[in-house]
């Protein structure tokens, strides 16, 4: 079963404007009752535009530190990894194995060869 209902005309938002319904325009000057009203309601705008354009560049600034933040680490991370292959590949961690007496299992040695 469907249901069905009749069509009216504020279902559709893009109907076209009834004959007689003109808008009209005129300035508000300084005199008329909502003045003030309307004076405010245009500062609140403007504070709000300046607000909203003061958060995304604060928040444009943090993700910017956070990025250089990240690729600091990153970097530091690479040098790290790097060295511990320079080391293991020229084998000089036997070296530092019988100076420190430390004993390593193979299979630890054989991961980095790899």
């Amino acid at each position: 079963p469907v249901r069905a209902t009749r069509a009216t005309a504020e279902m559709f938002n893009d109907r076209p404007r009834r004959p007689g319904n003109k808008l009209e325009f005129r300035w508000v000057g300084p005199s008329d009752a909502d003045y003030h009203i309307v004076k405010k309601l245009k500062l609140m705008s403007r504070r709000h535009e300046l607000d909203n354009l003061a958060l995304v560049k604060h928040e444009l600034e943090e993700e910017h530190f956070l990025a250089k933040h990240q690729e600091e680490i990153l970097n530091c991370n690479q040098r790290k990894l790097e060295v511990m292959d320079s080391i293991m590949l020229t084998g000089k961690f036997t070296h530092l194995q019988h100076i420190y007496s430390v004993k390593v299992d193979e299979v630890f040695c054989n991961k980095w060869l790899v």
